[in-house]
C-alpha cells in the first residue's frame, strides 16, 4: 500500500504554480476542470506540478498509457488495478516511480522529479503525477482506430485534397512565424471535422463525465477537481463545444455519419489507391510519424490492383511543386521571390491535377514530367 504524505506548498512550488495556470478553466455540476494544452513532443513539467500541488481526484488525458488503457474512451487506470503479471511495461514503470514520489512530503521539490523531467515528456509526467496523488487516469479521446476508419471512408477525394492544401499552407505559416498554426474553427472541412472536432466532442464528454462521477470516490487528500491534458489543437474546439453542451450534437451526428459511411463504395478502379495516398499525405503533414504507422496497421494493406494509383498519388503529393501549388498567392510570392517567371503559371498543371480543381489526383503524364525535373546533366 502506498502512503500519501502532504504538507503546505513551499514558496518555490507557489512560484511555479503562479507562473503557469490552466489554459482553460471549465465547470461541470459545480466541479472545476483545469484544462492544459499539451505539445506532444515537449516536456511541460508544470502540468504535472499542477497535479502534484492541487491533487485532483481525476486526470483526463488524450493519449493512453497503454494499448489496453486506450481500447475504449473512458477507460480508467490506477495503480491498484495493475495486475501482478502480464501488465504493460510503462504501466509498471509509472506506478513504481509514482510510489516513490508519493513518499516525499513535496514531490515537485525532489531531485527525483527533476530527474524525471529529463527522461519523460509532458504527458508521461502527467501520468506519473496523477498516479502519485492516487488520481484516476481516464483515457478521454476517441479510440484511434475508429478515427482512422472514419477518415478512410467518410471524406471524398475533394475533402482529402482540400485538407492537404490547407495543412500545407498552415505548415508554411508556422515555419515563418514560429508559432503553431491551426485551421480556424470556421474553416474546418470534413477531414478536420473527423480529425479534430469529433475528438473535441469526445474529450468534452470525458471531462464532463469525470466531473460528475468523481465525487463519491475522492480520498481525504484529494480535491473535487478534474485536470485535463489534451493536445493544443483541441483547446479551441473544446472551449467552443462546451458552451451549451454542443458536444452532444456532434456525438449524435457521428452516429448518423457512421451508418452513412458503411454504405459508401468506390467502384472506379484505382480510386481507393488515390484515397489512401491522399489520406496518408494529410496525416504526414499534420501528425507525427508514429500516427502514420499506427493508421497503416489499422487500415491494413490495399488490394494489389490499387497499388499503382496509390504510389503515383504519393509521388505527386510528395513533390515540392505540389506543396508550392497549395500556398496562397501571398505565401507563394514570399517563397519564390526573385524568380524570373510567373510561378502561379508554372504551377498551374500541378494545381489542376488536384481533385479540388477537377483533377484525378493521379495524373501519370504530369508525374512523368515532374520526374524529369530531377535529372542532372553532366558537365
Amino acid at each position: 500500500m502506498v502512503a500519501y504524505w502532504w504538507r503546505l506548498p513551499t514558496e518555490s512550488s507557489r512560484r511555479a504554480d503562479s507562473r503557469r495556470k490552466p489554459d482553460i478553466v471549465l465547470e461541470a455540476d459545480g466541479i472545476p476542470i483545469h484544462l492544459f494544452g499539451v505539445e506532444h513532443c515537449d516536456s511541460q513539467p508544470y502540468i504535472g506540478e499542477h497535479i502534484l500541488q492541487h491533487r485532483p481526484n481525476c486526470v483526463v488525458v488524450e493519449t493512453a498509457i497503454s494499448p489496453k488503457h486506450g481500447a475504449a474512451s473512458g477507460n480508467i487506470f490506477t495503480c491498484s488495478d495493475l495486475p501482478q503479471e502480464g501488465s504493460n511495461f510503462f504501466e509498471r514503470l509509472f506506478c513504481q516511480v509514482a510510489s516513490q514520489l508519493a513518499q516525499m512530503p513535496v514531490p515537485a521539490d525532489t531531485q527525483l522529479w527533476q530527474d524525471l523531467q529529463r527522461q519523460f515528456k509532458g504527458e508521461q509526467l502527467v501520468y506519473i503525477a496523477g498516479l502519485t496523488v492516487g488520481a484516476q487516469i481516464v483515457f478521454g479521446d476517441q479510440v484511434k482506430a475508429d478515427t482512422y476508419r472514419r477518415l478512410n471512408t467518410v471524406p471524398s477525394l475533394v475533402d482529402l485534397d482540400r485538407a492537404f492544401g490547407q495543412q500545407s499552407a498552415l505548415n508554411y505559416e508556422e515555419m515563418v512565424s514560429g508559432r503553431p498554426a491551426v485551421a480556424p474553427l470556421a474553416q474546418r472541412g470534413c477531414v478536420e471535422h473527423i480529425l479534430l472536432t469529433e475528438r473535441d466532442a469526445v474529450l468534452s464528454r470525458s471531462l464532463a463525465h469525470a466531473a460528475r462521477a468523481q465525487q463519491p470516490s475522492a480520498k481525504p487528500w484529494q480535491r473535487h477537481l478534474v485536470v485535463g491534458a489534451v493536445g493544443e489543437a483541441h483547446m479551441e474546439g473544446i472551449a467552443d463545444l462546451w458552451d451549451g453542451q454542443r458536444w452532444r450534437d456532434v456525438l449524435a451526428d457521428m452516429d448518423t455519419g457512421t451508418a452513412e459511411a458503411q454504405t459508401m463504395d468506390h467502384p472506379t478502379p484505382g480510386a481507393d489507391g488515390v484515397r489512401r495516398a491522399l489520406l496518408e499525405s494529410v496525416i504526414r503533414l499534420s501528425c507525427r510519424d508514429s500516427v502514420s504507422s499506427d493508421m497503416a496497421s489499422v487500415l491494413g494493406p490495399l488490394p494489389e490492383e490499387e497499388l499503382p494509383s496509390y504510389h503515383l498519388t504519393h509521388e505527386l503529393y510528395g513533390s515540392t511543386r505540389m506543396l508550392l501549388a497549395c500556398l496562397t498567392r501571398e505565401q507563394l510570392a514570399q517563397v519564390c521571390s526573385g524568380w524570373r517567371c510567373d510561378m502561379e503559371k508554372v504551377l498551374a498543371p500541378v494545381r489542376n491535377a488536384r481533385p479540388t480543381f477537377g483533377g484525378s489526383g493521379c495524373d501519370v503524364d504530369l508525374i512523368l514530367e515532374l520526374r524529369t525535373l530531377n535529372f542532372e546533366l553532366p558537365n
